[in-house]
């Protein structure tokens, strides 16, 4: 009986592996639907604008207030650009925001830093 067995199965799997089995070893084109890639980059004004307005620009806005340096104002694209390594660093580091503030989420961070890898674009 157990012979039977595996003789059926060893059949079964033989015939399943049968066909076009050379088209499975095939790369699949990157971009295609089984093999998705990801093209979009995350933008200042699309992505990071608003996360700066809604987290930063308290304290770090036109005018910086509640101790924040004159040179710490993150308003514009070209203010958080030229900043954006030390701006990240110090919101890893956990000592941005204060902790009166509350910290930052893990998605603002990382978001953040993926700005950052994908070239600080602005548009």
């Amino acid at each position: 009986m157990k012979l039977l067995s595996y003789t059926i199965i060893s059949a079964f799997l033989l015939i399943s592996c049968s066909g076009d089995s050379e088209n499975d070893l095939q790369d699949v084109p990157s971009g295609t639907d089984n093999n998705p890639v990801s093209e979009v980059k995350l933008t200042f004004e699309k992505d990071i604008s608003a996360l700066i307005e809604g987290r930063c620009s308290k304290c770090h806005g036109t005018t910086p207030r509640f101790g924040a340096p004159a040179s710490a104002v993150f308003v514009t694209f070209d203010q958080v650009n030229a900043n954006a390594d030390k701006m990240f660093a110090r919101m890893s580091n956990g000592t941005m925001p204060p902790s009166s503030e509350g910290p930052l989420s893990a998605s603002f961070v990382t978001t953040f830093e993926q700005w950052i890898n994908d070239g600080k674009l602005e548009k």
